[in-house]
């Protein structure tokens, strides 16, 4: 998956458990020890109560020390996001941006207009 990049939480059933960045920071839950390579075949969804929409602590818990489990536990989980989608971690900064710059020129471009007219220049045939 590209670099700035993460899955967001729907019912889990596409999202690899290992490997995919789904964390609320972004990263991915990796390892090179062996007890987990079952892990490598199953989804998100085994640990997520689809009637309740909230992560199975137990489950989490007897798999993994405190530290990872708590940080499975505190990633949200939306109860009105049915599918999994990929999405882009800067996309909400990006747009916010661009609508601060657009306003920003506007309001430069309205002011230059201003001092124009009020310098006896001729704005839209006056």
């Amino acid at each position: 998956m590209k670099q700035g990049a993460r899955w967001r939480i729907g019912s889990g059933v596409n999202i690899p458990f290992l490997g995919a960045p789904w964390h609320k920071d972004g990263l991915s839950l990796s390892t090179t020890n062996p007890i987990f390579e079952p892990l490598m075949q199953v989804n998100l969804s085994e640990f997520i109560d689809q009637d309740l929409k909230v992560w199975k602590a137990p489950l989490t818990c007897s798999l993994f020390d405190a530290h990872t489990s708590q940080a499975i536990l505190d990633t949200p989980l939306q109860p009105l996001v049915t599918e999994d989608k990929i999405i882009w971690k800067g996309e909400k900064k990006v747009n916010i941006l661009l609508k601060v710059r657009i306003k920003y020129v506007c309001l430069k471009l309205l002011i230059t207009l201003i001092c124009m007219h009020m310098a006896g220049g001729m704005l839209f045939g006056n």
